[in-house]
């Protein structure tokens, strides 16, 4: 019996150490070092202005770093996410509400000038519906705007990209 607790205590003191040593280490290889909000810069994109009828809208998020060379740890397969209001306002349709993501830390290493793209998504302009999941309806001809962000990490905060103004129109000539 006294062998049994001996061996338990050591385990536990081992355990104690290298989660010290992990905590040490982390943050000096991560996020961590991003001194403010100008070191990474989120940027939301998408392939045209005007949108007729039937094309999809292609939306990129992308992130750079003009800090030092770091690593960016994220809790998920989740590193950005978008919504899509009216103008005024009016919710429209949210990514994150159709995907689900691995729950695993994911990390991301991104030296410094260099942009990584985080998100990369194909909108058919369909409206969502927070009551009632399953409806989805065509949006009607207007202007909308999507945002785009980066999500939190382990050592980053969410950090929102300009918002993008986008048209739909039914045909060219109207």
């Amino acid at each position: 019996m006294l062998k049994s607790s001996n061996m338990v205590y050591k385990t536990l003191v081992v355990g104690v150490i290298v989660l010290f040593i992990g905590i040490s280490i982390i943050p000096n290889i991560s996020g961590n070092n991003i001194k403010n909000n100008e070191d990474l810069v989120v940027t939301v994109k998408t392939n045209k202005e005007i949108y007729y009828f039937i094309e999809p809208v292609w939306i990129t998020i992308s992130v750079t770093n003009y800090g030092p060379d770091t690593i960016l740890f994220f809790s998920n397969s989740e590193l950005a996410d978008l919504l899509i209001t009216k103008l005024n306002g009016e919710y429209v349709y949210r990514h994150s509400w159709h995907y689900g993501h691995w729950q695993a830390v994911f990390k991301l290493p991104i030296k410094q000038s260099e942009t990584k793209v985080l998100l990369r998504h194909l909108w058919f302009k369909l409206r969502d519906f927070p009551s009632h999941p399953s409806l989805r309806f065509p949006v009607p001809p207007g202007k909308y705007c999507i945002t785009g962000w980066m999500v939190e990490g382990a050592y980053h905060p969410m950090i929102k990209g300009e918002p993008v103004e986008i048209t739909f129109r039914l045909f060219r000539f109207i």
